[in-house]
């Protein structure tokens, strides 16, 4: 039971990284697009 909690929120940490990462890129763009 324990070990499905972690791997569920592991999961979420990976999924929340991933759009961490995109929503960085993004800004990174609209920063070079801007200047």
């Amino acid at each position: 039971m324990v070990a499905l909690r972690w791997t569920r929120l592991v999961r979420q940490l990976g999924g929340l990284a991933k759009v961490d990462r995109v929503g960085f890129y993004a800004a990174n763009c609209s920063v070079i697009c801007a200047v």
